[in-house]
């Protein structure tokens, strides 16, 4: 099947449009992203946050809706979920026979660890499962709070254990999902789905992690406050997150894409023409006959 150009923007909401402390969007950038999506952008949160977590009363559908984003790429990837219709595209949920080596590791090396789960209301719509927070044995993500004095050596000792897992690894935290689930790959996933082109998708780099999980993007933007590891990687630019950065380089990034969405609009009106003409051509045809 032929590909359909897209514009589609990824950005995590951390460090970048949202302040998680204050529970509040950056007022500008918030403009800013709902005039582009008006034009047609589709704005695609994809962070480490779960869908809906209870202990910091977050709830990314929320969010989303907010700035009339449809998508959102969850739980490291773990969870990709159309905002619009409530329902779950992709669930991955980790091995309970990992997940309880990794609890034993917790404790052997008295780490605290959290647990993501999947809502249950969104994968069955049973209104029995409506009002229950989650389903208890569907984990998603798995988080090892850690100081940042001894997160590496944490890291290293993981590693040796030869689990078939994903790890992404910040300052204090180390984040782990079963073995293939990334960002990385939940955007391939969600752009096949959209049968459009990474090649013509941006996304905003804010931190050292972003530089793998947007490997692929075309238009990858390094925002001002952005750590010196992105801004030496990355080739585009705009200005910081307090500054609407995100707004910028959408503008910017209209402006890179702009003949690529003339020649797709007149592609598409051109098809518009040719089946209209096929039909006109089939009734006819059908007449004749009677």
């Amino acid at each position: 099947m032929e590909k359909i150009f897209k514009r589609i923007a990824f950005c995590d909401i951390k460090n970048t449009f949202f302040d998680l402390s204050n529970n509040e969007f950056n007022t500008q950038t918030r403009q800013s992203i709902l005039e582009y999506t008006k034009q047609g952008l589709l704005f695609v949160i994809s962070t480490s946050s779960p869908i809906y977590n209870l202990d910091a009363n977050q709830n990314l559908i929320l969010l989303a809706n907010q700035l009339n984003s449809r998508y959102i790429i969850a739980s490291n990837g773990a969870e990709i979920f159309d905002a619009r219709e409530e329902k779950y595209l992709k669930t991955t949920c980790i091995d309970e026979l990992i997940i309880q080596k990794i609890i034993d590791f917790s404790k052997e090396f008295n780490v605290k660890i959290e647990r993501s789960y999947i809502k249950q209301y969104y994968i069955d719509k049973d209104e029995e499962t409506k009002n229950n927070d989650c389903r208890k044995n569907i984990t998603s993500l798995i988080s090892i709070l850690c100081s940042f004095d001894n997160c590496k050596q944490i890291y290293q000792k993981l590693l040796n254990l030869n689990l078939p897992i994903e790890m992404v690894i910040s300052e204090k935290t180390i984040l782990i999902t079963q073995k293939n689930v990334s960002i990385h790959n939940s955007i391939s996933y969600l752009i096949d789905i959209l049968n459009t082109d990474v090649k013509n998708a941006m996304a905003i780099a804010y931190n050292d992690n972003d530089l793998i999980a947007y490997s692929k993007i075309a238009y990858l933007y390094a925002l001002d406050d952005a750590t010196i590891p992105v801004k030496n990687k990355v080739t585009l630019f705009s200005s910081a997150s307090n500054q609407n950065g995100i707004g910028e380089a959408i503008i910017d990034y209209f402006y890179r894409t702009r003949m690529m969405a003339e020649m797709a609009e007149q592609y598409r009106i051109k098809n518009i023409k040719l089946t209209k003409e096929i039909k006109k051509q089939t009734r006819s045809n059908i007449n004749r006959k009677y």
